[in-house]
């Protein structure tokens, strides 16, 4: 059975943080701050499209479409068994027709400009504590400038995503998530290191990695 990393562990424990009067968003247990939830699960090959509905978890259950569409669905399952959150979630993914930018915001097509998050925050759900989910950044726009509070995640755990740091889709994206070839490569990032979170290096598509899932906009 594939195992989660262990901040998906503080994720399952989390699920009293939610305060229905405010519309499903995540509460920072520290300071107060609300936010859009962020968090980074999975563990698959760059054959997105083959692994995810038969993931070992059955979080893939259900789940059809483009890889991308795939991502999104299984990131909504996790999200919706181990939190209250009822809303669809998305994951940080570029391949050849949409970008990662505009996936998370809902959107299709590429280099999308900000506009369904706000002034929203970013709350990281990959703490080392089970007390502190920190503040990411103050909105998505935010994010792809550079200017963070806390990296996605404290935990060493390469990404796919196919995207610059700016959320532009790369060309290697494994053949659209496709594949597994380890002669076929896709652009992975490492969410703990903040100028690489997206974009560190292109990396065969033979290799597992996670996917990074944010909470989708308000409106």
């Amino acid at each position: 059975m594939r195992k989660f990393i262990t901040a998906c562990s503080i994720l399952f424990l989390i699920t009293n943080c939610v305060n229905n009067n405010l519309g499903n968003r995540f509460i920072d247990s520290a300071n107060g701050e609300w936010g859009l939830r962020v968090f980074v699960v999975g563990n698959f090959s760059g054959n997105l499209a083959g692994e995810i509905p038969v993931d070992g978890e059955g979080f893939g259950i259900g789940c059809s479409g483009s890889a991308t569409a795939l991502a999104n669905c299984y990131c909504t399952n996790v999200a919706t068994v181990f939190t209250s959150s009822k809303k669809k979630y998305y994951a940080w993914l570029s391949d050849s027709s949409t970008d990662a930018i505009c996936n998370v915001q809902g959107l299709t097509g590429k280099n999308c400009e900000v506009q369904n998050y706000s002034n929203v925050p970013l709350i990281s759900l990959t703490s080392p504590t089970q007390t502190v989910f920190p503040v990411i950044s103050d909105n998505l726009q935010e994010l792809i400038s550079a200017n963070f509070r806390a990296p996605l995640s404290t935990i060493n755990d390469p990404s796919w995503t196919g995207s610059n740091n700016q959320g532009i889709g790369q060309s290697d994206n494994c053949q659209n998530w496709t594949s597994n070839n380890v002669a076929v490569n896709g652009v992975y990032g490492q969410p703990d290191i903040q100028a690489s979170w997206s974009q560190i290096a292109n990396g065969d598509c033979a290799t597992n990695r996670k996917l990074i899932c944010f909470e989708g906009p308000l409106n």
